[in-house]
């Protein structure tokens, strides 16, 4: 019977101890979440720099527009160098005068470079009406060039191709496309 006893004993002991064990972990782990010392999100955009309306700007170099762009509203993003536009119209100029004209759903100008990211249904028009459709494309500023390595579609009163990726000017007088070159045309291909 003394066994007995001690056993009970101890379970009344362990009653004892348990609650006030129970109570310090509690404490511990509120204080710790509490005094947790939170990382910022870095990942988090900071917020734009301004909105507007309207958006117009130009671009020249030594007092000789390259382009002129338009959007029906820009958000800046100054420590980013960034100004992301909605439904941009590009309009490339050649001695002034408007050599073609560019358009699309949404575009990106890098303020520091001034080069321009164009994407969504991307046109472009010439003024001897040559068309180039493609999903998306890059304005390099320095180069004078456009780039992209989308499906490109190219139609002229001459001629209609397609391909995969394109290089070319603004007035699309100098076109290489990167490959799988298709269509018609009286001009030879190399």
């Amino acid at each position: 019977m003394k066994s007995l006893k001690r056993s009970k004993f101890r379970v009344q002991s362990s009653k004892r101890i348990f609650p006030n064990l129970s109570f310090t972990l509690l404490t511990i782990s509120l204080i710790f979440l509490v005094c947790q010392k939170k990382e910022p999100n870095l990942s988090a955009s900071p917020p734009p720099s301004s909105i507007t309306l309207s958006f117009e700007m130009d671009e020249s170099f030594s007092g000789k527009r390259l382009y002129r762009i338009t959007a029906r509203q820009a958000i800046f993003y100054e420590e980013k160098g960034l100004i992301c536009v909605t439904e941009p119209v590009v309009y490339f100029f050649d001695e002034g005068k408007i050599n073609s004209i560019l358009t699309a759903r949404k575009g990106e100008v890098f303020t520091k470079t001034s080069d321009l990211i164009a994407s969504g249904e991307v046109q472009l028009i010439t003024s001897d009406s040559t068309y180039l459709f493609t999903d998306s494309l890059v304005w390099n500023n320095s180069k004078q060039m456009i780039e992209t390595d989308a499906l490109v579609r190219i139609e002229s009163k001459k001629a209609k191709m397609e391909g995969q990726g394109l290089l070319a000017d603004a007035a699309l007088a100098k076109i290489t496309i990167k490959s799988e070159i298709k269509g018609s045309s009286p001009y030879q291909f190399k």
